[in-house]
């Protein structure tokens, strides 16, 4: 993916022709001020302080002399059009999320409460230069180790903005964008550890934000997931499948069947954990064939 014009919109500098463009430049949030190396490697002569996020930049972006490509800032970033038909339907979840970001705090204080300490387990694993998927209002960074180099995205400008308090606390390099799991824009193999928190019960087509993650995934990288799924139970999973239509006008689906979709996206599970029955799961996983 990437490459030549089978992905043609990306060519293009971004506009506001599309449902949203990924132009929401939010600064990077460090506690007192600290910042990895990488936010220093630039060209000399260059004054740009901007972290090396790995961002495909638009074709048509203007590059100052000695700027390195890595530091063109979010509003840069190539964007790439919505299919036929999907404008729509990716305008009416951005109107569900923005308007969810006013709520969800409240509603997920028990999950946290009862879940938080898989969370933490599971993100004490990562590594190296980290994304953090659908980062919401940011519940999740004080999950996350210290000192990684962070990118936490969400589809929600709204869910971003209420994020920005809880990023400046974060113990390291976090910066917050705003994107679509299903259109990032990073380049191949840009990511050691990729993260999910309840994430995959919300994307409109799961298997193609999974193959994203992969294509951002580094060889040697893992995918980290704390997910709610479909109940292997039959009368729980036909309960599940009668209630999504009313769950997804509001909020995420409960039947998604989330191992098989990372199979599908081409990862190998190597690790499988029920946090709560078959319900509640832990997935580790690496790219196939790594």
């Amino acid at each position: 993916m990437g490459h030549g014009r089978l992905d043609g919109a990306r060519d293009g500098a971004c506009d506001d022709g599309g449902v949203f463009c990924d132009h929401l430049a939010l600064p990077a949030h460090r506690l007192r001020g600290r910042r990895s190396r990488d936010d220093h490697k630039h060209d000399p002569g260059n004054a740009s302080s901007a972290p090396n996020l790995g961002l495909v930049p638009s074709s048509g972006a203007r590059r100052r002399p000695g700027r390195s490509r890595d530091a063109v800032g979010l509003s840069r970033l190539r964007h790439v059009a919505p299919r036929r038909g999907e404008g729509v339907k990716l305008g009416g979840e951005l109107v569900k999320w923005d308007r969810a970001a006013e709520s969800i705090d409240k509603t997920a204080v028990g999950v946290e409460r009862r879940y938080g300490k898989y969370k933490r387990n599971l993100f004490a694993g990562a590594r190296g230069r980290t994304l953090l998927v659908a980062a919401g209002t940011g519940q999740d960074f004080a999950s996350l180790p210290e000192n990684l180099r962070v990118t936490a995205v969400d589809f929600s400008r709204a869910m971003l903005e209420k994020a920005r308090p809880r990023a400046a606390l974060y113990k390291g390099s976090l910066n917050l964008a705003r994107m679509d799991v299903q259109r990032l824009a990073f380049r191949d193999g840009t990511f050691d550890t990729i993260l999910t928190s309840c994430t995959f019960c919300s994307v409109r087509d799961p298997v193609e934000g999974l193959r994203e993650l992969n294509r951002v995934l580094k060889p040697d990288g893992r995918l980290m997931m704390f997910e709610h799924v479909r109940a292997g139970n039959p009368f729980l999973g036909i309960l599940m499948d009668l209630m999504t239509p009313v769950s997804r006008l509001v909020g995420p689906d409960l039947n998604r069947r989330t191992g098989e979709n990372v199979r599908k996206a081409g990862f190998e599970i190597v690790r499988e954990f029920n946090v709560y029955l078959d319900i509640v799961k832990i997935f580790e996983a690496i790219k196939r064939g790594a």
